[in-house]
């Protein structure tokens, strides 16, 4: 061996290199060997060299997935600058600077006439009486029966 330090991809060869090497030599000619001691580190390694392939696999696996987040996120972003958007994580204006609403005006018009059901946007706990509730659903499943009374 020598002195210098090897890199994470030359010590991963290395290593690979000395699992090759040990099988091969295990497997002369082909065959297993008959000393369950000898099969027992031939598993061993095998089992290992898997494992560090595996994990290579797993790697890349993950850089892809984030090359692919990278990519869609950048598409975004260009869409949305495109439109007119403004990157809502980013503040052109700074922190100790006092602005009132958002810093995207919203024309009004642009927004879909909405019917609020009663009690949609109230706030806070409504105090539930467990006779009222049984009678108001009981008022409820009847009107939807046809039964008035």
């Amino acid at each position: 061996m020598s002195a210098i330090a090897y890199t994470d991809d030359q010590q991963l060869a290395f290593t690979q290199e000395l699992r090759r090497k040990l099988v091969e030599q295990f497997m002369q000619e082909g065959k297993f060997p008959n000393d369950p001691k000898m099969l027992t580190i031939l598993l061993g390694a095998l089992k290992d060299y898997d494992r560090v392939t595996l994990t290579l696999k797993r790697i890349d696996s993950d850089n892809n997935v984030a090359d692919a987040d990278r990519q869609a996120l950048a598409q975004f972003h260009a869409l949305s600058a495109r439109l007119g958007s403004k990157d809502l994580a980013r503040s052109d204006i700074p922190a100790d600077a006092t602005q009132e609403g958002p810093s995207t005006p919203i024309d009004e018009n642009d927004l879909p006439n909405v019917i609020l059901v009663e009690g949609e946007l109230t706030q806070g706990l409504d105090p539930v009486n467990y006779d009222h509730f049984m009678d108001d659903q009981g008022r409820k499943h009847r009107e939807s029966l046809g039964r008035t009374a």
